[in-house]
């Protein structure tokens, strides 16, 4: 689940000029709560400011930021952005920098973007400039997250995305999931995996018990008589274990599949 609490937003037209746009003033901030108790994981902030009126000067930044003691992961000591599929787990190092400062102060958001943009004639051309080389040449990023639930930590994956890759378009949110059991591993990029699905012979005349972790969150419990040509049937009340199933003449086959 994700929620979406938007602050202040503030939008002037933009005049495009050879190519570019010149900027608008934008103050965006986007909170994640993931896991849907009301408590922020993470915020994407977006802020385009006037710094200058002779030349036209203005400063763009685009970045997420965990808040409390969730954090963002790389993918390896040389990239941040995941590759699909790539384990989110235990075995990621935790996202940071040290600011230039005394004493240094480390700080665990990442930049997005973060750029310049002048015009020495009005308005009518425009000279954009990188300030801190981040993902001007991406469209998408996947970043490894480390959630701090009320239950431990969740291993996640957050997809950001724009439409072109240049150094002042901005990138939204695209997608997300984590794991429901704290500490198991998940593939950035992909839903995490059903339950492991556990039965028993629970009386005489062959009654199965079917039985899951429900810490796994919403799972269906379905059946089929074919695995080579399946036709997945929703076992009555198998929404909630225990779930139990008279024995068939036929042969049957069970599995659980996320909605």
């Amino acid at each position: 689940m994700l929620s979406l609490l938007w602050g202040r937003v503030l939008l002037f037209l933009s005049l495009a000029v050879c190519g570019f746009a010149q900027p608008a003033i934008t103050h965006l901030q986007e909170h994640l709560d993931l896991d849907g108790n009301g408590t922020t994981e993470f915020v994407r902030n977006l802020e385009i400011i006037k710094t200058g009126e002779m030349p036209e000067d203005w400063s763009g930044g685009n970045t997420v930021e965990p808040w409390g003691n969730s954090r963002l992961l790389r993918a390896n000591s040389q990239r941040i952005s995941l590759a699909l599929g790539q384990a989110v787990d235990i075995s990621l190092r935790i996202y940071s920098h040290k600011l230039p400062v005394t004493p240094p102060q480390e700080v665990f958001g990442l930049t997005l973007i973060d750029y310049r943009a002048l015009s020495f004639d009005g308005g009518q051309t425009w000279q954009y400039q990188t300030l801190t080389p981040a993902f001007e040449n991406e469209t998408e990023v996947l970043l490894g997250l480390k959630l701090a639930l009320a239950d431990g930590a969740h291993y996640g994956w957050l997809k950001l995305g724009r439409s072109v890759a240049d150094l002042h378009t901005p990138f939204e949110i695209r997608g997300h999931a984590y794991h429901p059991v704290a500490g198991e591993a998940i593939g950035a990029g992909e839903p995490p995996p059903p339950p492991p699905l556990r039965s028993a012979v629970v009386a005489e005349d062959g009654t199965l018990s079917f039985s899951w972790d429900p810490a796994w969150g919403a799972v269906l419990l379905e059946w089929t008589d074919n695995l080579a040509v399946p036709d997945w049937q929703l076992v009555p009340d198998g929404t909630v274990p225990p779930v139990t199933q008279l024995p068939t003449e036929a042969q049957r086959f069970y599995r659980l599949r996320r909605p």
